[in-house]
């Protein structure tokens, strides 16, 4: 699934898988920071550069990132929606299948494809993310039974080639 962009409308994928959306339903900025791990944790398999765009909320945001996160978290600023945001991302970013547009929101999705963008709705998302985070634990258990049949692992038998 590799992208050279993946833009994600972070709202509208917190909401579309249920672990998420309970957690958003009791604590957003957990819930939030929760999706951005599970991002992070594969996203070199997912894209060179995921943004997810949420919407601005008042005051300082919780979720600091550093300038080498692997996901960079964008929040609207207050005069503008989450929406139009991916939009500009969107059609600053050129077209084709090396940007990728995550969101189920139809009306945002026929906008950036209007554009030549491609799109992808969330849970077709989620079920591609949910392959690839098994692909990796299957490759991590592999490495590591090896690993144990040599006598020991090695911290190179837990990264892919």
């Amino acid at each position: 699934m590799l992208a050279r962009l993946l833009i994600i409308d972070g709202n509208n994928l917190l909401h579309q898988r249920t672990a998420w959306a309970h957690a958003a339903r009791h604590d957003f900025e957990t819930a939030r920071a929760c999706l951005v791990r599970e991002l992070e944790s594969c996203a070199g398999a997912l894209a060179e550069r995921i943004v997810v765009v949420f919407d601005g909320v008042s005051g300082p945001q919780k979720l600091p990132r550093s300038d080498g996160a692997p996901v960079e978290v964008v929040f609207s600023p207050s005069h503008l929606t989450a929406d139009s945001l991916i939009e500009r991302f969107a059609f600053k970013s050129g077209t084709g299948q090396d940007v990728l547009v995550v969101t189920s929101d139809r009306l945002e999705r026929d906008t950036v494809e209007a554009a030549g963008v491609a799109t992808s709705s969330c849970l077709t998302f989620i079920e591609n993310l949910d392959r690839e985070l098994a692909g990796m634990r299957r490759t991590v258990s592999a490495s590591a039974a090896r690993g144990r049949a040599q006598g020991g692992a090695k911290l190179g038998d837990f990264f892919r080639p």
